[in-house]
């Protein structure tokens, strides 16, 4: 009976640490995925810079 009983008491142990586990990649999933986002924000931010300076550029020229 005692046996049984420390087998169940690690397998809720077992269980809790590989639901901490999870818990912990699922974290770092969704911090990766806000890098990526806040990478590509920045990517387009650059991206609409660079337009608007060539469109600047493409102005100045017409004018002279």
């Amino acid at each position: 009976m005692v046996n049984a009983r420390c087998s169940f008491e690690a397998a809720i142990a077992i269980a809790i640490a590989i639901a901490i586990a999870i818990a912990i990649a699922i974290a770092i999933a969704i911090a990766i995925a806000i890098a990526i986002a806040i990478a590509l924000a920045i990517a387009i931010a650059i991206a609409i810079a660079i337009a608007i300076a060539i469109a600047i550029a493409i102005a100045i020229a017409l004018t002279i």
